[in-house]
């Protein structure tokens, strides 16, 4: 998910010339390989580097899966045990959430990148010379990935990332605060996919994750590489900075991918906030890192200046020391002193709205927030920031097992069904069939339940864009809702939906939706057809 609107960049490359030098395509594609799971490999005529780092990624997968099923059933061995009256759904569910998302990490299917919204920056990936390559309120098929064989995507605020089956990235947007991670030039322009190489050799990614300006990458190893910046309240331009640099090298911006140091071994999942991210570990440990002046890291952090001397009219410096050491390095985050004080342990799935945080227990499968509460969107029944992770009480003993946030806005999707709270203006929670002029800056602080179309099935995906949210079901289908002026919910209108509707991808020739995100203004649809 990501954030706001800024001025448009244009590289005035034209399509011939893009198609000249090869729109994005690779130099060495797969041929005859294919996997949908764990036993799914078939022999290819030519083993290349894609099609060993693809079957590696499979086999590392495989292991992780073996580990889960064995944690399951010693689990539910130990409980009936105990009592073999208990009733297992919670459990189970629990086991399908995680598999789903090992399912998703290291054996998903590939398919086709489709955008649709507003990309003025390039961040549709057609190009920015025609109107038409900028306003897309049907989704269109990105023919610079079609040679791909693409598993995964994410949107930032004005930047678009996607991950092949061999853990190669291609980004596209603005490069102006170094958000795609390489330079834009006459072989690889900005406005249409391009290969992020440079700082990533020897990496095999395997998960991605946007924010307003920063992309983070998950590596085999469990490895964190990042690019781009955070921006504070100002606007100034901020990242980690290597430990030899010392800490001033920290404003500015990372324009190559750099390894994120002090995060422990084997993370497991990445989020992005507007302007900071969270790492979940393999153990249930979650850590927060980038710009926190608003509560959003879930600890107490130093001011971005220093204190101004008493009596002296000069501006306040920056605290580099204490920027580099509370803000930009990756550390824990901590429960409110009503939840006990202790630092968060035994987490199950994380999210991020622009500058709020969503962290959900193993043990309870409670949600806690933290972060900017101005419209509710931490879902706590009023309107105070947190600096801390608070327990949303309204959602205990629902078994959540995902969250997303958006701008102002917040998604939950737990056994019972689908939540939401937060601003509500746009449409965005889904759950007001009518919202009136009178309405703009109307929100709700608690929990509200989204009910799906008759005969959409399950919820099983949930992403939010800065004010738009994205669900794909069990029946792999997208259904989308809130802020469509900009033409980012796929519907064909440039119009608000203030109630979930399904996006007509079967008109689009997709079979099944296998991943979807939100941005700023846009959306990325990643969907099986009969040729991908």
């Amino acid at each position: 998910m990501s954030s706001q609107k800024r001025g448009r960049t244009d590289g005035h490359l034209s399509k011939e010339q893009y198609n000249a030098v090869g729109g994005g395509a690779s130099s060495s594609q797969v041929q005859g390989f294919s996997f949908g799971g764990a036993s799914g490999l078939s022999s290819a005529p030519v083993a290349d580097q894609d099609t060993l780092t693809a079957r590696k990624i499979v086999r590392v997968g495989t292991g992780r899966m073996r580990r889960l099923n064995k944690k399951f059933k010693d689990a539910v061995q130990q409980v009936l045990a105990r009592d073999g009256n208990t009733d297992l759904t919670y459990m189970v569910a629990d086991y399908l959430s995680y598999s789903a998302r090992v399912h998703q990490t290291f054996f998903a299917d590939h398919g086709q990148v489709y955008m649709c919204g507003n990309g003025d920056c390039g961040q549709l990936g057609f190009g920015t010379e025609e109107m038409r390559d900028m306003d897309v309120k049907v989704p269109r098929l990105l023919p610079g990935l079609s040679k791909h064989r693409v598993t995964a995507v994410t949107c930032g605020g004005i930047a678009t990332a996607a991950l092949t089956e061999s853990g190669r990235v291609f980004t596209w947007g603005s490069s102006d605060d170094g958000g795609i991670g390489r330079l834009s030039g006459p072989d690889a322009p900005e406005q249409f996919p391009g290969e992020v190489k440079e700082g990533l050799e020897g990496a095999t990614i395997i998960s991605l994750a946007s924010g307003d300006c920063q992309t983070i990458a998950l590596d085999l190893s469990g490895k964190v590489y990042g690019w781009g910046c955070f921006k504070d309240k100002e606007g100034k331009q901020w990242f980690q900075a290597p430990a030899d640099k010392g800490s001033k090298a920290c404003k500015g911006a990372a324009k190559r991918p750099i390894v994120i140091s002090g995060l422990p071994p084997h993370v497991a999942d990445i989020k992005c906030g507007n302007s900071f991210c969270l790492a979940l570990t393999m153990a249930g440990e979650v850590l927060s890192w980038g710009i926190g002046e608003i509560g959003e890291l879930g600890r107490e952090v130093c001011s971005m200046k220093v204190p101004p001397v008493p009596g002296s009219d000069e501006e306040p410096p920056y605290d580099f020391d204490g920027i580099q050491r509370d803000h930009l390095t990756p550390a824990g985050m901590y429960r409110a002193a009503e939840d006990g004080g202790a630092r968060m342990e035994n987490v199950k799935a994380i999210g991020c709205g622009d500058f709020h945080s969503l962290v959900v227990t193993r043990a309870d499968a409670d949600v806690y927030s933290c972060g900017l509460n101005s419209y509710g969107q931490l879902g706590l029944g009023d309107t105070d920031n947190r600096k801390r992770l608070a327990l949303v009480q309204d959602l205990a003993a629902l078994n959540t097992m995902a969250v997303a946030g958006g701008g102002m806005h917040s998604l939950v999707l737990t056994t019972e069904g689908l939540f939401s709270f937060g601003r509500k203006d746009s449409g965005q929670l889904g759950c007001t069939a009518a919202i009136n002029k009178d309405d703009w800056g109307a929100f709700e602080t608690s929990p509200m339940e989204v009910h799906l179309p008759s005969g959409a099935g399950s919820p099983r995906k949930v992403e939010c864009g800065t004010n738009h949210c994205l669900v794909i079901t069990d029946k792999h289908e997208l259904y989308t809702w809130g802020y469509g002026e900009m033409g980012a919910l796929g519907h064909g209108k440039d119009v608000d939906c203030n109630l979930p509707k399904k996006v007509d991808t079967a008109k689009l020739g997709i079979t099944k939706v296998l991943d979807a995100d939100g941005g700023g203004q846009h959306s990325a649809i990643l969907g099986e057809t009969a040729e991908s």
